[in-house]
């Protein structure tokens, strides 16, 4: 079973609509003609892969279970995702230790959001940033209700 989880409008780009896996944490997307896809390998480990076809093209992973940074490889370049702080759920993306863009919710009742990246940002690694902090904030809602 699939659900559309959100429809993305990348500035001059053309929207995509990623669609997720109501079972498992996966998503996929087509962009340019292009068919997307994005998967956790293990969901302890923090660890997600964004396809194109069977080539994985960037990976995230999270260092510990219990941190909410993630470093992200995209061809050779490496970032990360940092939450803004304990308290927020916003988070930035950084880049050789300089702060380049940020996610932040619109509102604590859904998942809305606004992203600022560089112009130059691919669109398709700007929609694999989304995914993954859309996961987190999934993963910690339901940690949160479940009281844990």
């Amino acid at each position: 079973m699939v659900k559309t989880i959100l429809e993305i409008d990348y500035g001059s780009a053309q929207p995509a609509t990623v669609t997720s896996s109501v079972f498992r944490t996966a998503a996929e997307f087509e962009l340019d003609g292009e068919l997307y896809s994005m998967e956790s390998t293990s969901l302890l480990k923090g660890h997600y892969v964004l396809r194109n076809g069977t080539d994985i093209i960037a990976e995230a992973t999270k260092p510990s279970v219990w941190s909410g940074k993630y470093t992200i490889t995209y061809g050779n370049v490496r970032f990360e995702l940092k939450p803004e702080s304990f308290f927020r759920s916003g988070y930035k993306i950084i880049f050789r230790d300089i702060e380049i863009g940020s996610v932040k919710k619109k509102s604590v009742w859904n998942y809305s959001a606004t992203m600022q990246i560089p112009a130059s940002t691919d669109t398709v690694f700007g929609i694999f940033l989304y995914w993954i902090i859309f996961v987190t904030w999934k993963q910690n809602n339901a940690a949160a209700a479940a009281g844990g």
